[in-house]
C-alpha cells in the first residue's frame, strides 16, 4: 500500500504502483513530496523507492 495525501494505491508489484504514483505525482509533485508514506515489503522495495524518491 502507498499512501500520500489522501490518495491510497493498494498495488500487488511496487512497481506497478510507482508508475501510478508518478502519474499522480506529476499532477501536485509539491503534495506528493510532502506527503508520501510508503510501507515497504522487502529489501528490493526499498531499493526501487529510494531510486525514485531519494
Amino acid at each position: 500500500m502507498v499512501r500520500f495525501g489522501g490518495i491510497i494505491v493498494d498495488m500487488m508489484y511496487m512497481d506497478d504502483a510507482i508508475e501510478a504514483i508518478i502519474k499522480l505525482m506529476e499532477a501536485d509533485f509539491y503534495k506528493f513530496n510532502k506527503y508520501i508514506k510508503c510501507k515497504l515489503r522487502s529489501t528490493k522495495e526499498l531499493e526501487i523507492y529510494k531510486k525514485y524518491f531519494f
